[in-house]
C-alpha cells in the first residue's frame, strides 16, 4: 500500500523527478543485494563428503551413543542432559552444553575448517573427539584439510603413554583439603621407574586463606577445578615429604590403546574448567571420567550420591576389575619414625644432638656406640634435616651444608651388620571399613533397657578398627 500511494504522489511530480524515482528500484535492488550477499556465502553448498559423513552421525544416531556422552561429561538433566564442563571453550556449538547432537554436527564441520592454523584447530585441540568419529564413521584424513597438530605430537613424544596406575595419598587431617585422601592418576612410559611417569591431577585453583570461606566457597562451587600433568616424582616429593602422607599406587589392567585413548581425552580437557564442588564433582569424581573414557564399558560416573569421598572411588575402581597390584610409597614421617622405633635411648639422644647441630657427624665415635648404632643415628639425621629443610626451618645453604656433612660420615660406615628392618606394610586404605554406617542396637544402662539407632554417612571415628586408616584420628 505504501508504495503504491508513494507511485500515485509521483506522477503528479516533474518528468525529472519521474525519471530520478524511476532510478530508484535499480539502487535499491543493489542495495538489497550487498545486504545479501554474505547470507548467500555463508549458504554455499556444502561439502558433499562432509554431509555424507554428518548424515550417516544422524542416521546412527552417534550423538545418543555412551562414548559420545562420556567425551562431553554428559550427565541427565532435568531437560535432557548437560554437561558438567562449565567452560565455553570446550564448546563447539553454541547450545552444546545441553545438546550432544548440535555438539556432534558442530565438531564434524569444525574439522573442516581450514582455520585457526595447526594447534589451534579443533582437530588438534579435540584429538579424543576426532579419534572417536574417525573410527565410527570410517573418516578419510585425506579429505579434510592438512593440519600439523606440533604441540599435541611433542607432549605425546614426551609422555609415550603405555600403562597407568591410580594414586592414593593418604589423608592428612591437619588440612582440610586432604582430611579424606585425595586421588589421581600416573600415566607410565616405556620407563621402568614410576618416577618418570607423568602425573594428572584434577583439583580447584584457590587462594583464600580464611577457612570458613574456603569451606563454603567449595561447597557452593565457587572455585574452578582443572586437570593438569606434571611429572610423577614432583608430586610425589609435595606429598611424602611436605604432606607426611604415605602414598599408594595401585597398577591398573588397562591396555596400551585404553591408556592411549585416556591420553587424549586429558589433551583435550587442558586449560578446561568445571566448577568444583567438594561435596560431590571433586578431585576423585572428574577422575573417574578419564577411566570411563579409556573403557567406556566401565560405569563409575553415573551411580547417584550426595557426596564422593576419594577412597570410595578406589574402591569402586577395585570392584569393576581395574586393580592388578599394590605398591606402598612410606612418607618420609613415617621413614623418620620407623628409623627412631629400632634405637635405643643413648642413640636417640645422639641423635637429637645431631640434628640440632650440638654434635657434628664425625664425632660419634666418642659416644662409644656400635657401628650399627651410627648409622641408624646418621641415617635418622639426615631424614630429619630433609625434612626440616622441606618445611622451612632451614635455609639452603646449612640444609647443604649439612646433609653432605651426614652422607659423607654416613658413606665411611658402609652397609649395617645386620640388616635393618622393613618398614611394615600396613592394610590397604580400600580394604579398611566402609565410609558409612547405619547401626541398631539394645541394652541396658543403669538397670534401664535402651534401644537406639545410629547413622555415619562418613568416615571414620576412634570407635572404628584402624585398619586402613591412620590409627587414632577422627572424621
Amino acid at each position: 500500500m505504501i508504495l503504491v500511494h508513494s507511485q500515485s504522489l509521483n506522477l503528479n511530480r516533474k518528468a525529472g523527478h519521474r525519471r530520478l524515482y524511476l532510478q530508484c528500484p535499480a539502487f535499491f535492488m543493489f542495495l538489497l543485494m550487498t545486504l545479501i550477499a554474505p547470507c548467500l556465502a555463508d549458504a554455499a553448498p556444502e561439502d558433499p563428503y562432509l554431509s555424507k559423513l554428518i548424515a550417516g552421525a544422524e542416521q546412527r544416531e552417534l550423538y545418543r551413543q555412551r562414548n559420545w556422552h562420556i567425551l562431553l561429561h554428559y550427565k541427565p538433566s532435568l531437560h535432557g542432559v548437560t554437561s558438567l564442563i562449565d567452560d565455553p571453550k570446550f564448546f563447539l556449538a553454541e547450545d552444546g552444553k545441553h545438546n550432544p547432537e548440535a555438539e556432534l554436527i558442530a565438531t564434524l564441520r569444525a574439522l573442516f575448517q581450514p582455520g585457526p592454523e595447526n594447534d589451534e584447530h579443533p582437530r588438534c585441540r579435540f584429538v579424543a573427539r576426532f579419534d572417536w568419529l574417525k573410527q565410527e564413521l570410517e573418516i578419510d584424513e585425506n579429505r579434510l584439510p592438512a593440519i600439523s597438530c606440533n604441540e599435541f605430537q611433542r607432549a605425546l613424544n614426551k609422555v609415550q603413554p603405555r600403562s597407568a596406575v591410580l594414586i592414593f595419598p593418604t589423608t592428612h587431617v591437619n588440612s582440610p583439603a586432604s582430611m579424606f585422601g585425595h586421588t589421581l592418576i600416573s600415566i607410565q612410559g616405556p620407563y621402568e621407574s614410576k618416577l618418570l611417569s607423568y602425573a594428572v591431577n584434577y583439583s580447584a585453583v584457590t587462594d583464600e586463606t580464611n577457612g570458613f570461606a574456603y569451606a563454603i566457597k567449595g561447597i557452593l562451587g565457587v572455585y574452578r577445578g582443572y586437570f593438569s600433568i606434571l611429572p610423577y616424582y614432583e608430586k610425589l616429593k609435595e606429598y611424602s615429604d611436605l604432606k607426611r602422607r604415605d602414598v599408594w599406587e595401585y597398577d591398573l589392567n588397562l591396555s596400551e590403546e585404553e591408556t592411549m585413548r585416556m591420553f587424549l581425552h586429558i589433551w583435550e580437557l587442558r586449560d578446561i574448567y568445571s566448577d568444583y564442588f567438594f561435596f560431590d564433582e571433586n578431585c576423585s569424581y572428574n577422575l573417574l571420567f578419564l577411566l570411563e573414557a579409556a573403557r567406556p564399558e566401565l560405569n563409575l560416573t553415573d551411580p547417584c550420591r550426595p557426596w564422593v569421598i576419594p577412597i570410595d572411588t578406589v574402591r569402586m575402581i577395585r570392584d569393576s576389575g581395574l586393580f592388578k597390584e599394590a605398591f606402598y610409597r612410606p612418607s618420609k614421617a613415617t621413614r623418620i619414625s620407623h628409623i627412631a622405633s629400632q634405637m635405643n635411648d643413648a642413640e636417640q639422644k645422639a641423635a637429637v644432638e645431631v640434628i640440632r647441630g650440638e654434635r657434628a657427624p664425625e664425632d660419634l665415635t666418642q659416644k662409644n656406640l656400635t657401628r650399627d648404632g651410627e648409622i641408624r643415628i646418621l641415617d635418622l639425621s639426615a631424614e630429619t634435616i630433609e625434612f626440616r629443610y622441606f618445611e622451612k626451618e632451614l635455609t639452603q645453604e646449612e640444609y647443604r651444608r649439612r646433609y653432605l656433612a651426614l652422607l659423607n660420615a654416613r658413606s665411611r660406615l658402609g652397609q649395617p651388620g645386620k640388616a635393618s628392618p622393613e618398614i611394615p606394610t600396613p592394610i590397604r586404605p580400600d580394604l579398611g571399613h566402609g565410609s558409612n554406617r547405619l547401626g541398631v542396637g539394645a541394652g541396658f544402662w543403669k538397670k534401664d533397657f535402651f534401644q537406639q539407632v545410629s547413622i555415619r554417612p562418613a568416615y571414620h571415628n576412634l570407635l572404628d578398627a584402624d585398619q586402613g586408616y591412620l590409627a587414632g584420628s577422627q572424621i
